[in-house]
């Protein structure tokens, strides 16, 4: 290119570059530029001051930002009052000033990072990544695990869960053993499905559709589960009952009996707008939401709420997240630490990361974090100190409700489990073992924090550092009253004096100050805020000669009616005899307080009582023994009132209680049928199964459909993996990735199925009635900010045409708009309209252009790491250039054509066919 053609392409960057105002900078986020325009603009247009508080905002200067806000409200007559007072009102909220960081180690790079999940123990980080190096091909499952030094360590592939195609880890649980999934797996109703797979002895199991009663062949995606297992919260743009916006909340309780029925969150979360992104703290109460359709700073922000109730339909008024962590653009996932300090977000080309979508954290706002939770955590033997493998149910006694299972691991026994500070009681009632109790009061949060002084958080290294500068600072300051105190002539000199101690008293300050803030940041940032509860328990194997305690049985003073406070442990009791097939004797035990036949009595008529329960609730009478010791076995002193109170109490022991008899002896079995009880000829209620994760959300599965094709259907046999079995877990383990193209993915488009890239530089050629064959050179941007979300994208085309034929130069500008209807028609394409406009200048220095308005469709169709993009258009002239119109003809044309990128590489051929323009068209080059 010859050194004019630069000199003039650039002039013409340059014009326009000129010409661009207030609204020009602040849409290219260029925001310094923006406010020192919109500084000149808003004597003219009141209106401005809105977008001039915004890029205050942006740049993090929240005086002037509000300020600039106060005029909008005040000097433009139709100013949103109320959006106004409320920006102003969150920016005078007394959040920590706290940064926002991308993730330190090696997790972000220059490619596209989102959807982190970050482990209970907080040691783990989740997330999806695009064509990554290593990867299986488009979006992988990654995670990494968290350094001594902090940092996060070299990204580790999810293989068990990826595949060639996309796929998304939208929730982990907090055991680690169950994923929710998006993805491209088998087994689709369409437009978009969620799946699970549960980790078990044998390794993940295949993903499977969570079935017909959530996934629809609409899009259903985002799913986030609560820390017990049993609640779903997702999002879908179905139009369920009590839809309320474009896409919704609904919740679902995975039951015995499958899915429940979908339940709209209701008006107090949804709105007309989208809520996205819903994500579960670790109390269970509250969640993380994004949305666009509350008042924000710009775009989707990230809102907390809190749930009210047991409906999931009633919660608290949402929170904005605030001003450190929202920002102008879309703000649209987060995923919380268990203690609630701090949050993992996705932005967009933010400074100080590689680029494109990376992952950042933050301290969370104490208005929006969760209620406060510790780790209870321990180990599971039984009475051979051999690991022992039970569900451990814990009730919180406050409320009388269950507030989690949780498993030990039949590897070490070992259990780990994040509780709200309150009473509970924790309960093992597994068929092959005998009931244990314990309570466990977590109610006082300030019994586990570490007793530490300001000094040990501050820490040695700081500590020295902060006493020298205090040193320095006494020092400056004592010069300074010498200085104040001292005669001199030397006027000029003093004064000079004086500005040199002062500033570099100022500094020591500013280095004193930004210390404290150093250690108060990792204060906040600590994910261990209180010390960790440990709590081993031994348990008892169902085996003949075993003894347990009835632990929380209460009778009335000196009689044997049972309180109702006793129907717990009774209950307890009972499911122990449904899930063993075992005989038990029940031993009444008193203290010494009375006489030896009061006692007695009163021992055997409690045990009488307890016996009796038990036959009404179905539990055959052979089965119980029931004797009454009176204060013949105490296991304590009874001179003191604690030894009485162990004294009195109800033992269970597991008997042989087969009938002894004669072998071979004559019965008569006629007078034996006519004394047989009509009740023992009612069968015994049958035992429930312990929840099991795996075979619930199977069984759940299966209620609710399965589309065609799911490898967890009866019957379905693959090549390259094990086949659904209903009562095991199904395990994948294929021989070769799994590559399903993501043309089956009836979700929104994601940001590597557009035809380009960001920014892009390349070749394309020209031809018309006047110009001839034209050959030039384009920049061509594009913003895909609603491509995943909404499935838009904007194109903005800028060509210089070189000297070639008949003409000097030429330039052009191209405005494309895509829309999606993938979700419309289940088929990866899209509307096109636009504006299109081209000027050149001729040999004899006569100028000709024209301006058209492309109307028409595109295809996307992402086939291995190839995107591929048909077009159809129709381009009608606006306008056509008087040399056309003196002959009869009009710059209106149509286009066929098809372009296909790979990676950063894109080339196409298009047939455009019209009266003026007919040309054969080339196009090729470079996508970052």
């Amino acid at each position: 290119m010859k050194t004019r053609h630069i000199f003039i392409f650039s002039l013409l960057l340059l014009t326009l570059n000129v010409f661009a105002q207030g609204d020009k900078y602040f849409e290219n986020k260029q925001y310094q530029a923006a406010i020192a325009t919109y500084n000149q603009e808003v004597s003219a247009n009141s209106e401005k001051y809105l977008n001039l508080a915004k890029s205050y905002f942006a740049i993090k200067d929240f005086p002037n930002a509000m300020y600039a806000m106060q005029n909008y409200k005040q000097k433009y007559s139709k100013a949103d009052v109320g959006y106004a007072d409320w920006f102003i009102d969150i920016l005078k909220r007394s959040d920590n000033d706290v940064p926002m960081k991308p993730v330190a180690g090696l997790i972000n790079t220059s490619g596209g990072e989102s959807v982190p999940r970050i482990s209970a123990d907080g040691k783990r980080l989740y997330f999806k990544s695009i064509d990554r190096v290593g990867g299986m091909g488009g979006e992988d499952i990654w995670y990494s695990e968290k350094m001594e030094d902090g940092t996060w360590g070299k990204p580790i592939l999810f293989t068990d869960l990826c595949t060639k195609s996309h796929e998304t880890l939208y929730t982990m649980s907090a055991d680690g053993k169950l994923a929710l999934l998006f993805g491209n797996y088998p087994g689709s109703f369409g437009g978009g499905d969620m799946f699970y797979s549960v980790k078990t002895g044998a390794g993940w199991s295949s993903p499977c559709n969570v079935g017909g009663t959530i996934n629809t062949s609409k899009w259903e995606a985002q799913g986030t589960i609560s820390p017990d297992g049993k609640v779903l919260i997702y999002v879908t743009a179905n139009a369920l009952n009590n839809h309320v916006g474009s896409h919704d909340l609904y919740m679902s309780r995975l039951t015995a009996d499958g899915w429940t029925k979908p339940v709209n969150l209701g008006t107090s979360v949804n709105t007309k707008g989208s809520e996205t992104r819903p994500s579960f703290a670790a109390d269970g109460k509250t969640l993380y939401f994004s949305s666009d359709g509350y008042k924000s700073f710009g775009g989707s922000d990230i809102y907390m709420t809190r749930r009210l109730d047991e409906t999931y339909t009633n919660w608290s008024e949402p929170v904005n997240l605030g001003r450190f962590i929202n920002t102008l653009q879309d703000d649209e996932d987060i995923s919380v630490n268990s203690i609630g300090t701090i949050g993992y977000t996705v932005k967009d080309s933010e400074v100080g990361a590689p680029g494109g979508l990376d992952i950042f954290q933050f301290v969370l706002p104490e208005i929006a974090r969760p209620e406060k939770t510790i780790t209870l955590y321990g180990v599971v033997t039984n009475e051979k100190d051999s690991v022992a493998a039970v569900n451990l149910r814990i009730k919180n006694l406050r409320t009388n409700t269950l507030q989690t299972v949780t498993p030990s691991s039949g590897e070490d026994g070992k259990y780990s489990v994040n509780l709200p500070f309150d009473k509970y009681l924790l309960e093992i009632n597994m068929k092959g073992f005998l009931y244990y109790s314990q309570e466990i009061d977590l109610s006082d949060p300030n019994k586990f924090l570490p007793k530490l002084s300001i000094r040990d958080k501050i820490g040695t290294e700081t500590q020295h550092k902060m006493d020298s500068l205090m040193v320095h600072a006494d020092a400056l300051h004592f010069q300074l009253k010498e200085l104040n105190t001292s005669v001199s002539e030397d006027i000029k000199g003093s004064f000079e004096l004086y500005e040199n101690v002062f500033a570099d008293y100022n500094k020591t300050l500013s280095q004193l100050q930004n210390l404290t803030l150093e250690r108060k940041y990792a204060w906040l940032s600590e994910e261990k805020r209180y010390v960790d509860v440990e709590q081993n328990f031994k348990v008892q194997r169902a085996t003949k000669g075993a003894t347990f305690k009835l632990d929380n049985i209460f009778f009335d003073l000196g009689k044997a009616t049972l309180k109702d406070e006793s129907l717990p442990a009774l209950n307890s009791l009972y499911d122990i005899l449904l899930k063993n097939k075992i005989d038990i004797e029940l031993g009444g035990h008193s203290d010494s307080i009375g006489s030896s036949e009061t006692n007695l009595r009163l021992s055997q008529e409690r045990v009488n009582s307890v016996k009796k329960y038990l036959l009404n609730k179905g539990i055959a009478e052979s089965r119980i023994v029931a004797v009454g010791y009176g204060k013949e076995q105490p296991i304590a002193s009874n001179s003191t009132e604690e030894g009485r109170a162990k004294n009195r109490r109800v033992e269970v022991k597991i008997i042989d209680n087969t009938p002894k008899g004669r072998e071979g002896e004559e019965l008569n079995l006629v007078e034996k049928k006519a004394e047989t009880k009509v009740e023992a000829q009612v069968a015994e209620p049958q035992p429930k199964e312990d929840f099991d994760m795996l075979l619930t959300l199977q069984h759940a599965a299966k209620i609710g459909g399965l589309p065609t094709g799911s490898l967890c259907g009866d019957g379905v046999q693959a090549t390259n993996v094990v086949a659904y079995v209903p009562t095991t877990a199904v395990v994948t383990k294929p021989s070769k990735p799994i590559n399903y193209n993501s043309f089956f993915d009836h979700d929104q488009f994601d940001d590597s199925d557009y035809i380009y890239n960001s920014f892009n530089i390349g070749y394309e050629n020209f031809s018309n009635y006047y110009a001839g064959a034209s050959t030039g050179f384009s920049i061509r941007f594009i913003n895909k900010k609603k491509f995943e979300s909404k499935g838009n994208a904007r194109e903005n085309n800028l060509i210089y045409y070189v000297k070639n034929g008949n003409i000097s130069f030429g330039a052009g500008y191209n405005y494309v708009n895509f829309n999606s209807l993938k979700k419309l028609t289940g088929l990866p394409f899209g509307f096109v309209w636009g504006v299109e406009g081209k000027i050149f200048k001729m040999t004899n220095n006569d100028y000709h252009g024209y301006i058209a308005i492309p109307l028409g469709l595109r295809g996307l169709i992402n086939v291995s790491k190839f995107v591929i993009c048909p077009d159809i258009l129709f381009n009608y002239a606006v306008y056509s250039p008087q040399i056309e119109r003196n002959v009869s003809l009009t710059s209106s044309y149509t286009t066929l054509g098809v372009t296909a990128r790979w990676k950063f590489i894109y080339g196409g051929v298009q047939y455009n066919i019209g009266k003026s323009i007919n040309y054969f068209g080339l196009r090729g080059g470079v996508s970052f």
